[in-house]
Parts: structure tokens; sequence; C-alpha cells
């Protein structure tokens, strides 16, 4: 055997090792849970909750009382030109109390700072169901990856004992030297896939680590019974109330402009007279040390005042912040509009994705069955002289295409159908439990015969 061959089997070797069973392999749900404690996406989700939500204090400070504590002390000499020395020592201590009786723009922002907060848990509801979508994503793109390389692989071996033989008929005069080189050009084009599919892997599996923190070797394929169902309900009118209803994203745009509203409202009201009751107390203490006298006093000041204040003009300050609010609600409004439209939109169309998913899932497992059938038909015919090499290869490579097709369009089925769930708001934990128990841990599939596998080419994913 030529020395590039024997190489190249050495390398099949220890590809083959990459599917052979073994033992504690990473799962759906394993994946899943290292991903929402490190994942750092969701992490800056949260931070960015609780910081949103602090705008219900901030909006509701205005209207609660205001308490401030006050002191001073002061130690002033004087000196007069033709008389002594004069000091002058005084101390205070204050507390002040101010209650809003009366301030619209002070209720509305409170109210709007009650929206964001609001907005902001919808916001948040919406990053968890991404961080579900994202995680399996991930996932089925490392299974994806590695059905692949099985798939070139199998080509690869197959296209070898094609050339081999190719060859051997060639010694014998049976063919000419033209198929030969239709043979080797065919099996340097697989040799060159393989190489990009065992990189796929390692760019995959090290995509996944970004969610989880961690590195992982083996993860637990699909089984091939997992079931592939229509959406229940089969109406996608359906599916749009229920995304009309419940969808995160939807609920973060109204309630965005409902804050805007509630902008506007305040600066439309910031000319109105605004009414507080205020209420002090002060404590001081004063000595004075003059040549003349000598005096010192201390006494105790208590207030109840009622404060009006009627803004004016301030610069034109008032009606500019007004006119820019209420081009801010409405751009918020339209916003709201664009997003109900393209919810409705992308709803009716991931439900009829969904569907036609199922369908081809079939579809793509017939094709297996009639390409294999149609590759033993050429490869019949090329061996009684009725069919060329060309027939022949390219039927096989139609053959392992329909192997990579029927792979993927199980995981379009699988992530498709979260899309859907997720328009919808129902994206959930159990939806992880659920597709969890649809893989087979026992058919772990490894990753580290990746690292150092085709001599003199590192792979993504080593040290």
């Amino acid at each position: 055997m030529h020395i590039r061959y024997r190489r190249l089997a050495i390398l099949l070797g220890l590809i083959a090792s990459l599917f052979m069973p073994a033992a504690n392999a990473d799962t759906l749900q394993q994946i899943y849970d290292l991903a929402a404690a490190n994942d750092p996406q969701i992490r800056a989700a949260e931070a960015q909750l609780k910081a949103n939500l602090e705008n219900r204090n901030l909006g509701r400070s205005g209207i609660l009382p205001q308490v401030s504590l006050g002191g001073s002390y002061s130690d002033q000499t004087s000196n007069y030109v033709g008389s002594a020395e004069e000091t002058r020592e005084s101390t205070t201590y204050s507390a002040n109390v101010r209650q809003t009786l009366f301030d619209f723009p002070a209720w509305y922002t409170y109210k709007r700072g009650d929206t964001l907060a609001n907005q902001a848990e919808q916001d948040y509801l919406d990053a968890k169901q991404g961080l579900i979508l994202r995680t399996a994503t991930a996932y089925f793109n490392v299974l994806s990856a590695l059905d692949n390389m099985d798939a070139t692989k199998a080509e690869e071996v197959a296209l070898a004992k094609q050339l081999e033989q190719t060859r051997q008929r060639y010694d014998v005069g049976l063919i000419a030297i033209t198929d030969v080189h239709e043979a080797q050009a065919a099996y340097d084009d697989v040799v060159a896939r393989l190489v990009d599919a065992l990189g796929l892997v390692g760019i995959t599996f090290e995509n996944l680590s970004v969610l989880t923190g961690q590195s992982h070797t083996n993860i637990a394929p699909l089984r091939d019974d997992f079931p592939i169902v229509r959406p229940v309900p089969e109406d996608a009118e359906e599916w749009v109330e229920m995304a009309l209803q419940n969808s995160y994203t939807l609920k973060s745009a109204m309630l965005s402009r409902d804050a805007s509203s509630y902008n506007a409202l305040s600066r439309k009201w910031e000319h109105a007279p605004s009414l507080s009751l205020g209420l002090s107390y002060s404590d001081e203490s004063v000595t004075t040390n003059s040549p003349i006298q000598f005096l010192s006093r201390q006494g105790e000041t208590t207030a109840i005042t009622l404060n009006l204040d009627v803004p004016i003009y301030l610069g034109g300050n008032i009606s500019s912040s007004r006119r820019q609010a209420a081009y801010q609600a409405l751009a918020s409004e339209e916003n709201l509009n664009s997003t109900r439209l393209s919810l409705i939109q992308s709803t009716r169309n991931q439900h009829l994705t969904v569907s036609i998913d199922v369908s081809q899932v079939e579809a793509r497992r017939q094709a297996i069955i009639s390409s294999q059938s149609a590759y033993e038909a050429t490869r019949a015919g090329y061996d009684v002289g009725t069919r060329n090499l060309v027939d022949v290869l390219n039927s096989e490579q139609a053959l392992y295409q329909a192997r990579r097709d029927y792979y993927q369009a199980r995981y379009d089925y699988i992530i498709d159908r979260l899309s859907l769930d997720q328009l919808v708001g129902g994206l959930g934990a159990s939806d992880v439990t659920e597709i969890n128990s649809w893989l087979d841990p026992s058919q772990s599939i490894p990753r580290s015969i990746l690292e150092n596998s085709m001599p003199g080419m590192p792979l993504p994913g080593g040290p």
C-alpha cells in the first residue's frame, strides 16, 4: 500500500475510535445546568435585571418623604480698628422632612419606574428562553459535526477501496487510465473534506465550552426512535394567538410603550403647580464674647411650611422636553406595532417550518433507501460495462450526502420546534428534560482522539 494511504489508514483507525461507546457522556440536561450557572450572557442578563429593577425604587422616591439631618459649627473672630477682639461661636443642629402632596410629574415618574422594572422581568425571562435555545443549538451542532465526520469517514473508506480496485483493473488492462485519475480525484476530495469535518468537530466542541466554561469530552447522541410529531395544535392561528398572549418579546415591547407614555405624561405636566408639606426643627447655640458684653443664648425653632411651586419659564427646557417625550412615545408605539407584526409572521413561518421538518425527516430517510438502491444498481452496471466510473462515483457521493441530509434534518426539527416554543413564550426547563430523554448516554461520543490526529496538521481543540 502506498505510504500516503497507510498514513490515512492510521488516521482512520484513530477516527474510528471516536464512535466507540464510552462512559460518562454529557447529556443536554447536564450541559444546560452548567450553562445556566456559567454562561456569560445569562449572568449579564441577571445583573441587568437587578439593575433595572431599581427603576421601581428610583421612581417611587419622588413621592415618598424626604428626610435630612444637618449640623454646623462656626468659630468667628473679629478685630475692629480701635476696639478689642470679639469672638463668636455658634453650633446648630437641624432636621427637615418634606412630603409631596401634589406633583403630577413625580407620580408619572413613579409609574414609569414601576413599568420599566416589569419590562426588565420580561426581558430576563426571554433571556432564559434564549439560553435554552443557544444551548440546544450548540449541543446539536456538535452531534451534527460528528455525524458529518462519520459519513465523510465512511465515504472515504469506500472511495479508498474503489480507488484500489480501479488500480487493479487498470493494471490488468480492463480500464483506461482515465478511470484511475477520476477515482483518485474523488478520493483526494473526500480526504480534504474529512480534514474539514475533523476541524468542525473541534470547533463545535469549543463553542459548547463557551456556554459552560468547562471542557467536554463525551456527549450523548440522539436515539433513532425519538418522536417526530407535528405541532399541536395543528392550526397555525392558534399558535399566533398564544404568541400574542404569552410572548415575552411582545410583553416587553408593550411595557416599553407604557413606560414611554408615562414619561410623556410626566413631561406634559411639568408646567403644573406642585404642592409639598415641610417640617423643620433646629437647635442653635450662640456664644458672643466682646469687651462690651458676654452673651450666650440657646434656642429651638420648629416650623411647618406649605410650599407651592409653579414653573413659568425655564429657558424653554420644559416645552422641549415635552415634545421630545411625545415623539419618543410615538416611536415606542410604532416599535410595538412592528414587534407584533413580526411576531405574527415569525410564528406562522416557524409553525410551517416545523411541519415541513416532520415531512422532511421521513423524506430524507426514504432518500437514503433510494440512494442505496441507485448506487447498487449503478455499481452492478459498472461491473458489466453498462455504466462508467463517473456514474458510480456520483451515485456513491449522493448516497453519503443523503445520509448527511437525514442527520441534519433531525437536528433541524428539534431546533425549529424549540424556536416555535420560544416565540409563544412556552420554552422552559421541561423542554430540556423532554429532549434529554431522547438521548442515549450509553453511546457516548469521545472527543479525545481529535488532538494531534492529523500528522503535521494540528486541529482545533488541541493544547
